[in-house]
């Protein structure tokens, strides 16, 4: 009996590390696998593309409909009719680039998009807040026992799909963005209309610049690998930068968005097309917990997005917007 039971567990042993080498092998040598079938003619299905990231992903104050993941979805059709396209808004206020960066590999896997979109960084200056997987040993002595854990694909794979099935479509009647059922409470008390008040209970005391930046490039360089390992390209949403601070924040995105070879939309540019249309300053930024785009901004911005998702779309998947479809 004591035999029969020593026997079993080593198979067990066995075929998980079978499964593991297995697993390894695949993400090694064939990472689309793991991914939808990018090979497909757009014809064949709808185009997504995933917006993750801060207020200025959700669209604070706004409406849904103003924020640029609808506009872009709306200005992608306008141009090119014959294909399907899926906009999904992630973002949530007042997140970070940690927060962004430990979340989005989970949600690649879930929705399985053509493009992701990212805007993350400015929050940076006064939510210094970590996720587990990035804590450093100072902070947590269990912090690299975590993070050697979750190289092993099995782990890795129990994780995610504990979680699937977290994100869902909004409400029929909704305001067009996709809610996480955990977070739907705090984001509703974080976006209000006109005043927004962020709740800043537990957070450590601002860092320093160069904490921020540092924090900024880091959390670029991990998601620029994420989306890599999923055969997925990246495009950075740069900040319109209306005051000082936000120059130097945005500044930081573009010069790291250059060295790691990925295109950044940069917001400022829209701002200033506006500000040569004649647009003032009222018209282009919105009180909210601080100074945000409005929808007429967005505007300017999704006409810098829309021609570089096409590149991206072709360069990366062989989709031809220019192409019709059957």
């Amino acid at each position: 009996m004591k035999r029969s039971l020593v026997k079993a567990l080593i198979a067990v042993v066995l075929t998980l590390v079978a499964i593991e080498v297995f697993l390894q092998i695949i993400s090694l040598f064939a990472n689309p696998l793991v991914g939808r079938d990018y090979g497909l003619d757009a014809s064949s299905g709808t185009i997504t593309i995933l917006c993750v990231g801060d207020s200025h992903t959700y669209g604070a104050p706004l409406p849904g409909d103003e924020a640029y993941p609808a506009q872009l979805q709306e200005r992608l059709e306008e141009e090119y009719p014959s294909h399907e396209f899926q906009v999904i808004n992630l973002g949530f206020p007042g997140v970070n680039s940690d927060f962004v960066a430990s979340r989005l590999e989970r949600q690649i896997l879930q929705i399985r998009p053509h493009v992701v979109m990212i805007s993350a960084g400015l929050n940076n200056r006064w939510n210094e807040l970590k996720a587990d997987a990035t804590e450093t040993e100072e902070d947590d002595t269990w912090a690299a026992v975590r993070r050697a854990l979750l190289r092993v694909k099995l782990i890795r794979l129990a994780a995610v799909a504990g979680d699937k099935g977290r994100f869902a479509p909004p409400l029929e009647g909704g305001d067009g963005r996709w809610h996480h059922p955990d977070q739907a409470e705090a984001r509703a008390a974080l976006v209000r209309e006109g005043n927004v008040k962020f709740k800043k209970e537990g957070l450590s005391v601002r860092p320093a610049e160069d904490q921020v930046h540092e924090m900024i490039e880091r959390d670029m360089e991990r998601m620029v690998k994420t989306t890599r390992e999923h055969n997925t390209p990246v495009i950075w949403y740069s900040y319109p930068g209306h005051n000082a601070k936000n120059q130097v924040i945005m500044r930081v995105v573009n010069k790291k968005g250059d060295e790691l070879g990925i295109p950044v939309v940069r917001a400022r540019e829209g701002y200033m097309r506006a500000s040569q249309d004649g647009y003032e300053h009222e018209d282009l930024f919105i009180w909210g917990a601080g100074f945000h785009p409005t929808g007429l901004l967005y505007g300017y911005v999704v006409d810098s997005m829309v021609p570089v998702v096409a590149e991206q779309l072709k360069e990366w998947h062989g989709i031809d917007l220019d192409e019709e479809t059957d």
